[in-house]
């Protein structure tokens, strides 16, 4: 039997998560390559905003405390049921693998996604989904090297909500912060790079949208357009 080669032998396999982490420029950087965390933001909104779209919900949050940032909205969550393999839950798939919250979406609002969620685990100290559905709250927590924790059922609840929560990680982004004044700057952008029939859908559909920063004190609305300070 031939010898295995030193170029195969050093071929090192990443998962989809190792792979955003390795070449962030590559899912989130812009003309020039750099990287912008307050991206990571318009990403993670990507559930609440398929919400909007479809109706489901009519109210979004975004709140910035420090490098934690949370967005929430009443809205239906992933289904907590859901089993896509003997080893992967919706939840799961969603928050580890790229692309993958567009495959669980109704066709109607795939669009509003871009490189998905996963692409906020990987670039993130840790991130949290929780869900309010089916009569209790859960939750699951991730990292860029552990994406298998378990489901948790926290609480009782008769409420219906979804909400994902991340933390910006320096040794991703340096010294650069997720900022307000840079939410509004990658919301508008993504706003405005909107389909036209997913763009005229969102205020149709009387969506009030926040923007809540612990640094500055302050809340703003935003719209489904151009927002300015």
């Amino acid at each position: 039997m031939p010898e295995e080669s030193t170029a195969d032998s050093e071929i090192v396999h990443l998962t989809a998560l190792q792979s955003i982490r390795h070449r962030p420029s590559m899912y989130i950087g812009d003309e020039s390559g750099k990287i912008n965390p307050n991206t990571l933001v318009i990403e993670a909104m990507c559930l609440a905003w398929s919400n909007a779209c479809d109706g489901c919900c009519s109210t979004i949050s975004i709140s910035l405390v420090d490098d934690t940032v949370t967005i929430w909205d009443d809205g239906p969550g992933l289904d907590v049921t859901k089993q896509l393999s003997d080893t992967h839950s919706l939840i799961r798939a969603v928050f580890s693998e790229i692309h993958a919250c567009r495959d669980a979406k109704a066709n109607q609002s795939r669009d509003v996604c871009r490189v998905g969620i996963a692409v906020v685990t990987a670039l993130s100290k840790a991130t949290i989904y929780e869900t309010a559905q089916c009569g209790f709250v859960w939750r699951q927590s991730f990292t860029a090297e552990d994406s298998n924790r378990k489901l948790e059922k926290i609480a009782a609840t008769t409420e219906q909500w979804q909400r994902v929560t991340f933390v910006r990680d320096p040794t991703i982004f340096g010294p650069n912060k997720i900022t307000c004044d840079g939410v509004i700057e990658v919301h508008n952008a993504a706003s405005n790079g909107l389909p036209p029939y997913e763009k005229n859908r969102l205020p149709a559909a009387n969506v009030r949208l926040t923007l809540a920063d612990a640094a500055t004190n302050s809340c703003i609305v935003l719209n489904a357009g151009v927002t300015k300070r």
